[in-house]
């Protein structure tokens, strides 16, 4: 196989062979962090190029300083090609050291995400375990890699994971009683409200995702903060790393916000603790946001009318 690095050349510049394209993808498929290690090289390609533009046509321009002398024009022209090529220069170091910086404070931008009132709408994200192959499965344990989340403000959730056989198995809650389906025997119900959340990304580790202003206070007391701009336009991307002295929760949190209207429309928590297994890495993201009704997040609308059910306490 190709080094990785001409790889990626060969795709910046148009010049791969189908053959070198197969073993790109291949690449890229082996390792979470190697799409990121593309697109961070297409990134770096696409704004140098277009700083050396701006510099050509910068230097290019005529310059006319009718007040000076002919050979303090040249001089001036000298200095605006050395202050171009720094910048460059300082481009790449930046982008290269982890993107571009951003003014814009960290903490006001969590305040603003903290205090944006709850939304009438439901919201319905979409769970990818950035790992490959982390999780076992068997006829009893649902995968989260795949599943879908209903929310509604503070405390109620659907969670629809499916069973290898493809059936599904759901846990939930209706802010007051929490509740499980599987596809066949008893409903569980618990007026436990953390009776059946095990499965939610982050449960077990601090950030359990149902409420996401509680997740948010947490990051701001709990992690550093750094604020980036996106790629995707209007978007901010939010990182936070956890304090050495902060006991719970992932090592990294990825928050992927509209600055304009400050909805979150992807979370990705890395480095999750693995003394129970489950992904190292998982990401939500946002797929639907809408009124799912009144009774949508009670155990009922989930199964059949002649289910049996136990009420556990």
């Amino acid at each position: 196989m190709n080094d990785p690095k001409d790889l990626i050349q060969g795709y910046i510049d148009g010049e791969l062979t189908p053959i070198q394209e197969a073993e790109l993808n291949a690449w890229i498929k082996q390792d979470p962090a190697n799409p990121r290690s593309l697109a961070a090289a297409v990134m770096l390609h696409d704004q140098l190029a277009n700083k050396m533009r701006a510099s050509r046509d910068l230097v290019s321009a005529p310059v006319r300083f009718p007040s000076f002398p002919s050979h303090s024009g040249k001089r001036i022209v000298r200095a605006l090609t050395l202050f171009v090529s720094l910048a460059t220069a300082a481009i790449l170091l930046v982008v290269v050291l982890g993107g571009w910086p951003n003014s814009v404070n960290a903490a006001t931008e969590l305040d603003r995400l903290i205090e944006t009132p709850a939304q009438a709408v439901d919201r319905t994200y979409r769970i990818l375990s950035l790992d490959e192959g982390s999780e076992p499965l068997d006829d009893n344990r649902p995968s989260i890699n795949g599943a879908t989340l209903h929310v509604r403000h503070p405390n109620s959730y659907v969670l629809l994971r499916l069973l290898p056989d493809g059936k599904p198995f759901i846990n939930g809650s209706d802010g007051t009683r929490s509740w499980s389906v599987r596809p066949t025997g008893a409903v569980r119900v618990s007026l436990d409200p953390l009776r059946f959340r095990g499965p939610l990304p982050g449960h077990q580790h601090g950030l359990p995702f149902v409420d996401l202003r509680s997740d948010l206070v947490q990051l701001r007391d709990s992690y550093e903060l750094r604020v980036m701009d996106s790629p995707i336009r209007g978007w901010r991307l939010l990182q936070a790393e956890r304090k050495p002295h902060a006991s719970r929760g992932p090592k990294q949190v990825e928050v992927w916000y509209d600055v304009g209207a400050l909805v979150i429309h992807r979370m990705v928590f890395r480095k999750l603790p693995q003394a129970r297994g489950g992904p190292e890495s998982v990401a939500v993201e946002l797929i639907d946001q809408r009124r799912l009704g009144p009774d949508f997040f009670n155990h009922a609308m989930h199964h059949a009318p002649d289910r049996r059910v136990i009420q556990e306490d």
